[in-house]
């Protein structure tokens, strides 16, 4: 059967389950007719949310001219015109910006890993022995709890859970050996097939795995990030190598087909939606990608060279469930649909609840710490400019007296409501990484000039490969012109720094954290490097008390009307 045709019809139908106010309510959030003899649930990127959490999804999404306006690239009313999703329903506070306060009176928290079980456990028990329960990555990292523990507390709620396999991303930050120690730990496999030896070329980790269930057996190819020793230090996997790995992965998938005969092929991948798309219309023969990363939203699945791609957003917001009648190794019918983690309507599972309570006891003193009081809304995720981090500049200014900070474009890091108290937590929420050193140094004009360049290429490449799946790196008192659909130097039209022009042949000192900016330059003030960035931001906060975030960079560019 043609999927094209199946997917249209699983789009009406999806639609038809999101529309209106009433269509999600505490009645039919599970209610969902199921379809064929296999089902696939999963989560992507919850970083480490172990308890809800709130994430206002951006207001700023935009990607080259040819990429806005489609899934990925959508956000507030044409996220929800795209989808036919009531902007004031719980899939609206989820999926959109637009009206956040306001629904957050009324819908609540988000996620946490207690209330995914119980939806998990409930369709386990409608589908039992046909369900594959799956984690898309990027699980380990991003909480103080995770930070404290080196990622075991989520790795002990998962073996709870009941996972049958995960990929990942910001795990590798642990390093080599904590990474392979954690695995070890795990009662399901790590799978990726483009992690190598860097000196023999041998895989590191099972390329794939495969599960026979309710008859059917299903292959199962891991596609960790490809990108860790770029985007984050490489010192973490010295001894690997990364790469998208079309060709291997093909190979995986004829192997599967040819040799194990598997009846359907899925990919559990952490290439981000763009990268995923392309990867999907090279390789043939790929039934499922179940996709993380770049912390998209897809109510509705994509289609591409008759691969379906579905992604369940971040931060423990959605568990994904996609039915399938799989026939003589053929899709011939599907349904799908996004679950959000309404918090408040969901009871948390009692046994998981117990579990979480038991990690967070040991660190509940140093992590609920109330340190101040937020005056404004304050959240992460935009393309070029966020509350959080105009924060995180304040600190860093104020602390060492210099006007010029780079900060990265970080997708994870959780929302602080207006009135709200500031915990450290939350700081470990927005800066809870393993490599928070900060760092003074001093650049020419000239290198702010090239690596900013290469940030927005990251960002902005037309070529799916070629992107990381980040936002831009945002610069305190600067102004940026740029032409996101120009190449290289000729993005930046124009550069200011505290309204004068950037001079290629001038020095500036600036502070920068988690931007690998350190490595550009031969003078760098070794006694910051001892300093830890979220400690720096839990200061500035605890010396003033009530935070306001100030903006001081800005970027123009031309606007998107789908995707801000």
């Amino acid at each position: 059967m043609d999927l094209k045709n199946v997917s249209r019809r699983s789009f009406i139908k999806t639609a038809a389950v999101l529309a209106g106010a009433a269509a999600v309510n505490p009645v039919n959030l599970l209610k969902f007719k199921p379809v064929g003899n296999l089902t696939i649930i999963w989560n992507s990127d919850s970083h480490a949310h172990l308890k809800p959490t709130l994430y206002r999804e951006p207001s700023v999404n935009i990607g080259p001219h040819f990429m806005n306006g489609r899934p990925g690239h959508l956000v507030g009313n044409s996220f929800n015109l795209y989808y036919d999703i009531n902007p004031k329903s719980a899939m609206g506070y989820f999926c959109s910006y637009v009206d956040f306060l306001k629904l957050n009176k009324e819908y609540g928290p988000m996620g946490g890993y207690a209330h995914m079980a119980t939806v998990f456990n409930k369709i386990k028990e409608e589908r039992y022995g046909k369900t594959i329960m799956l984690d898309t990555g990027d699980s380990w990292q991003g909480t103080g709890i995770a930070l404290l523990t080196k990622g075991m507390a989520v790795v002990n709620v998962q073996n709870a859970m009941g996972y049958d396999a995960m990929t990942g991303h910001w795990e590798f930050t642990y390093g080599e050996k904590q990474l392979l120690s954690n695995i070890k730990k795990l009662k399901f496999p790590f799978i990726a097939q483009n992690v190598t030896n860097a000196t023999w070329g041998g895989l590191i980790f099972k390329p794939y795995i495969i599960k026979e269930v309710n008859g059917l057996r299903v292959g199962i190819i891991g596609q960790a990030f490809p990108y860790v020793p770029l985007a984050h230090p490489s010192h973490f996997v010295k001894n690997w190598n990364f790469g998208i790995n079309t060709s291997h992965a093909q190979k995986m998938v004829n192997k599967l087909k040819n040799e194990e005969k598997v009846d359907l092929v899925v990919v559990l991948s952490h290439n981000g939606l763009e990268v995923d798309r392309k990867f999907a219309a090279l390789i043939n023969g790929i039934d499922i990608i179940v996709g993380g990363h770049t912390h998209d939203i897809l109510p509705a699945p994509q289609i591409i060279n008759n691969t379906i791609i579905v992604q369940a957003g971040t931060h423990g917001k959605f568990v994904g469930r996609i039915d399938l009648n799989v026939q003589n190794k053929k899709i011939v019918d599907y349904d799908h649909k996004l679950i959000p983690i309404v918090t408040n309507w969901i009871k948390p599972d009692p046994e998981i609840s117990r579990i979480i309570d038991e990690e967070y006891a040991p660190h509940a003193r140093t992590l609920n710490e109330e340190l101040g009081t937020s005056e404004d809304l304050l959240y992460r995720r935009a393309t070029f400019i966020s509350t959080v981090d105009n924060v995180v500049e304040q600190a860093f200014m104020e602390k060492y007296d210099t006007p010029l900070v780079f900060t990265p474009g970080w997708r994870w890091g959780e929302t602080v409501l207006p009135g709200e108290k500031i915990t450290m937590e939350h700081v470990y929420g927005e800066y809870g990484t393993t490599y928070p050193e900060v760092y003074r140094v001093k650049l020419s004009g000239q290198k702010i000039l090239e690596t900013t360049s290469s940030n927005l290429s990251d960002v902005f490449a037309r070529d799916p490969y070629l992107q990381m799946g980040g936002d831009a790196t945002r610069i305190s008192n600067s102004k940026m012109h740029i032409l996101i659909n120009r190449h290289g130097a000729k993005r930046i039209k124009s550069f200011t720094i505290k309204g004068k022009p950037i001079n290629p042949d001038k020095d500036y000192w600036l502070i920068t954290s988690g931007a690998k900016m350190q490595k550009l330059s031969d003078t760098v003030d070794g006694g910051l490097q001892k300093e830890k960035a979220y400690d720096v931001i839990a200061d500035y906060i605890r010396g003033h008390k009530t935070i306001r975030s100030i903006q001081t960079g800005d970027v123009i560019y031309r606007h998107s009307r789908t995707a801000g």
